[in-house]
């Protein structure tokens, strides 16, 4: 099982790009359709997204940030496939981003 994590709106380019590298190696997969970040709401963001720990090098201590848009939708598109992967029943799958370049070899 392969999935690839896009945009439904994201600009065709990437799908298109997507699916002829994994046609071109024999390879079957699905688009799995992205969070996108333009649609969540500020209310949604605030119910469901806890500010993220990260190490600061210069400081060298740990700081909390919050996470970008961007990034919560990210993260949340991960977490939906994730939550659909472990009800499919399927037992391994590789999961890939739209800006993936998957080479032959």
């Amino acid at each position: 099982n392969v999935q690839v994590i896009s945009l439904p709106r994201h600009n065709c380019e990437r799908r298109d790009f997507v699916s002829r590298r994994f046609r071109s190696i024999g390879l079957p997969f699905s688009f799995f359709d992205a969070t996108d970040a333009e649609e969540l709401s500020d209310d949604w963001i605030s119910k469901n997204v806890a500010s993220a720990g990260c190490w600061d090098w210069g400081a060298r201590r740990r700081v909390v940030k919050a996470l970008s848009r961007p990034e919560v939708a990210c993260a949340d598109s991960h977490r939906r496939l994730a939550r659909a992967l472990l009800h499919s029943g399927e037992e391994s799958v590789f999961v890939f981003e739209d800006d993936t370049s998957p080479l032959s070899y």
